[in-house]
């Protein structure tokens, strides 16, 4: 199942500025993104900064957004002139705290009956797919974690064990989940947890 996931997430991708539609937490690039100098607005846990001509974004901080953008072509310093926006629900979140020997909660919100299926990386990358969204996770260092229907209340969590293993303090763990639902596929949101101790 991951090999087909991976093919629909990639194909349809090529390395062309082209209209993309994209879910993420708009964030003031200052703050948030310290490898991103100059950039006023970035998508949370993302090298992705966004602009737009035509809508404040100074509003929308802080908040989960589904959109639609002009993307540049770059998949090393993405940009995204942002054309349509609209609030959204949080779609993934990474709990339950992250430290060595405990459990992380990768949880997938949506509509009961939606398939879910889960990933994880190592590393944040840019991989748009015209129709489906971006995949914010590195394909050469993703790992697919599971699947399932998203429950009557609207969630499907997987959790992970962390090992005991201090050698793993400080990896950043990135995860996003892709969504089947109504008989489309997209993606949710990225988020990040950071291994503790």
């Amino acid at each position: 199942m991951k090999t087909t996931i991976l093919a629909l997430l990639l194909m349809s991708s090529p390395l062309l500025a082209q209209d993309v539609t994209f879910s993420g937490k708009v964030e003031n690039g200052e703050g948030v993104c310290h490898d991103c100098p100059g950039f006023d607005f970035v998508l949370d846990y993302t090298h992705t900064s966004i602009s737009s001509a035509t809508i404040d974004l100074k509003p929308f901080v802080g908040l989960y957004v589904k959109g639609e953008g002009h993307w540049n072509g770059s998949v090393t310093t993405p940009a995204l002139d942002v054309t349509s926006l609209t609030v959204v629900p949080q779609s993934f979140s990474i709990g339950g705290g992250g430290s060595i020997g405990k459990t992380l909660k990768f949880t997938t919100f949506a509509s009961p009956g939606d398939l879910a299926f889960v990933m994880a990386s190592t590393k944040d990358s840019f991989v748009p797919s015209p129709g489906v969204g971006i995949l914010f996770l590195d394909p050469l260092h993703l790992s697919f974690l599971g699947s399932g229907f998203v429950g009557g209340g609207g969630e499907f969590t997987l959790k992970v064990d962390v090992p005991n293993d201090p050698a793993l303090i400080g990896l950043s763990v990135f995860g996003q989940a892709g969504l089947f639902t109504g008989g489309a596929l997209t993606t949710t949101n990225s988020d990040l947890k950071v291994i503790s101790n």
